[in-house]
């Protein structure tokens, strides 16, 4: 079992003297008060959604973090091509693309690992966005079908509902090259189709985020996972001799974030999974987002639609299109948990490649990053990551 400060550590908005956040100047400072920060985008009491812009991250912002970051679990600062490649993946956001909804006028930009399967349920199920909308009964069912998540394409195909028969339900959820998910291009494409149309996403707190990612790509990526039907014997035979160390351990996911730093694990199918959330300033380009966070999804969602003009507002329902990952199958999860309460020095490279989604999301850092120099030099050189509001 792991001890109650590992729990804490990765509870967003808990730790002595509040963590690190972006102030107007571009600066990382404390919250005050003993009980620390909400770990929320805004006060608890908050009725609407924050609509931010987001910087594009320059190569020396990135390389500062990816340097850092490997410093800290021991390799040379300085990345060869391999490591820089995995840096420049790391900080796009993975398959960029957007749900369009015709009737509620809006797009729902995709961020993998924050609950995207089930916001893109909950919007077929709302009639707000839906038309027609559809019902728990029919969403509510296996989440491993034939062995992988149910989403909102699975949903249609089941029932035998298509796009041709929802014109106003249009999903990019294509795969090119089978590289992982729709391109830039769709995304942009949406936003130009749709010029009128309100952009939200939702997000979560950093490391909780990669946590999930990583379980994720270690399931997709097993043999006794869905390996060998998506990606066949050869691809699966190749992940497994990247590693050491036994899968569900500590030390598997120390072993993990080592290979990632190193960009050892570029040519890994499934990896896109651990992008940063901060890809979103690449994919955005600079355009707006009403900005959910998923530990607030209750509240966040109802807030959402009344910012929105809807005269009702339906509740969240996290019971649909639930992900098979959920259970921690392979003890990835509390594993990884495990790793990062044993290794102060991981926690810390994690919450560097990180400091970009901390600080554009206002997440408090876990408390042992709170007080490391480096990390709070580094929240300086990034300075201000939220665009201001343009005049006019």
């Amino acid at each position: 079992a792991l001890c109650a400060a590992t729990a804490l550590l990765l509870r967003p908005g808990l730790g002595a003297g509040g963590g690190p956040r972006a102030s107007r100047a571009g600066v990382l400072e404390q919250q005050g008060g003993a009980g620390g920060g909400s770990g929320a985008v805004r006060a608890a009491g908050s009725g609407a959604l924050p609509e931010i812009r987001l910087r594009l991250l320059q190569r020396p912002d990135k390389a500062g973090a990816w340097g850092l970051a490997r410093r800290l679990v021991g390799l040379p600062a300085e990345s060869g091509e391999p490591g820089l490649q995995g840096m420049e993946r790391f900080f796009s956001l993975a398959a960029p693309g957007a749900q369009v909804h015709s009737q509620s006028r809006t797009l729902y930009i995709r961020v993998y690992k924050s609950a995207n399967n089930s916001i893109r349920c909950n919007c077929l199920l709302s009639p707000n966005f839906a038309n027609p909308a559809l019902t728990p009964e029919t969403v509510t069912f296996d989440p491993r079908e034939n062995g992988t998540p149910i989403d909102a394409w699975q949903v249609w195909r089941k029932f035998g509902i298509t796009p041709r028969k929802m014109p106003d339900e249009r999903v990019s959820d294509r795969k090119p090259g089978g590289a992982g998910g729709i391109g830039l291009e769709t995304l942009d494409k949406a936003f130009r189709q749709h010029p009128g149309h309100t952009a939200f996403t939702f997000v979560r707190e950093p490391v909780g985020h990669f946590i999930s990612a990583y379980t994720e790509v270690e399931w997709r990526m097993s043999v006794d996972g869905i390996c060998l039907r998506e990606h066949g014997v050869r691809e699966c035979e190749a992940y497994k001799n990247l590693f050491q160390e036994a899968r569900g351990t500590p030390e598997r996911f120390a072993e993990f974030v080592r290979l990632l730093l190193k960009g050892r694990l570029l040519r890994v199918p499934e990896i896109y999974h651990t992008n940063a959330q901060y890809g979103l300033a690449k994919a955005l380009r600079a355009r707006p987002v009403l900005l959910g966070q998923l530990e607030n999804s209750d509240r966040d969602w109802i807030n959402l639609q009344h910012q929105l003009g809807f005269p009702e507002a339906h509740p969240y329902n996290h019971e649909v299109c639930p992900h098979p990952t959920s259970g921690d199958p392979f003890n990835t999860t509390s594993s990884a948990k495990e790793a990062l309460a044993r290794e102060p020095r991981l926690l810390k490279a994690l919450c560097a490649i990180h400091l970009p989604d901390f600080i554009a999301f206002g997440y408090d850092l876990p408390p042992p990053c709170q007080g490391d120099p480096d990390i709070q030099a580094l929240g300086q050189e990034l300075g201000e990551l939220r665009l201001p509001e343009p005049a006019g």
